[in-house]
């Protein structure tokens, strides 16, 4: 009977750091998550503004296009 508790006992010690290096990965996904999150977001912000200046840059130089060839 000892040799069958003892074995339960090293059963729920294997258990308890399998769900600890669980909740460890778990951890560590979240904030590479939210890592990746802020960069792709931030990389969406900078085309968008980049695709705002080539706009504005193109409607400038149209602009100076019609005026020179009056």
């Amino acid at each position: 009977m000892s040799d069958d508790f003892e074995r339960l006992v090293r059963l729920e010690t294997k258990l308890d750091v399998v769900l600890d290096n669980q909740n460890n990965f778990r951890v560590s996904f979240e904030k590479h998550d939210e890592r990746l999150k802020h960069l792709e977001n931030t990389r969406s912000h900078m085309i968008g503004f980049a695709a705002a200046i080539g706009a504005l840059a193109g409607y400038i130089f149209d602009g100076l296009k019609h005026s020179l060839m009056k």
